[in-house]
């Protein structure tokens, strides 16, 4: 089988090898402006457009058929886009009860026989990071997931790399590659 782990690029996010420690305490990334801005704009689009259904609704005597069907589809995205952001600052930890060592070893054995392109860190051994073809030809907005095997457990986190304003990305990757993971665990030795 061949080896399909790198330590070339691509460049890590400091962030994440300095703030490795408290991820694997909260499970999540350590709040910051750069990972809270969609969820700040969600909120507050989310909060302008109710206003604006609210309002409308005491302005208009008659609601014509429709009116509410239409501001439901408004506020729609806004709240896609707050759970996706939401979701991309957790880690799901999946317990293993194997030790910090053996898990990247899991890692590794999966993602190998999954036969795809692996990217580790040269200082911090337990981060693996694989990235998705871009998500359409005109973007090259991509999927990142990112693997941390940590002592009895591997943490899990699925999110889009230039994210910005998401309507409906579907996180395929995510689900698949769970799935999967959780499927070749259950039988691993």
């Amino acid at each position: 089988m061949k080896n399909n782990i790198s330590t070339a690029i691509p460049t890590w996010d400091n962030h994440l090898t300095a703030n490795l420690q408290f991820i694997k305490t909260n499970l999540r990334y350590p709040l910051s402006l750069k990972n809270t801005a969609s969820i700040i704009f969600s909120s507050v689009a989310l909060i302008l457009t109710v206003v604006l259904v609210w309002s409308g609704s005491l302005l208009i005597n008659s609601h014509p058929k429709g009116y509410y069907f239409f501001w439901i589809l408004a506020i729609i995205p806004f709240i896609i886009t707050y759970i996706r952001a939401i979701q991309a600052l957790y880690f799901l930890p999946l317990q293993t009860h194997k030790t910090n060592s053996e898990n990247q070893e899991l890692i590794c054995k999966f993602l190998e026989e999954q036969q795809l392109l692996v990217y580790t860190n040269q200082t911090q051994p337990q981060l693996f990071q694989i990235i998705s073809k871009p998500l359409s030809p005109s973007s090259q907005q991509r999927e990142v997931m990112l693997f941390i095997a940590d002592e009895g457990r591997i943490l899990i986190n699925s999110h889009y790399t230039n994210a910005g304003f998401l309507l409906i990305t579907n996180s395929k990757l995510k689900k698949q590659m769970l799935n999967n993971f959780k499927q070749w665990l259950q039988s691993a030795p």
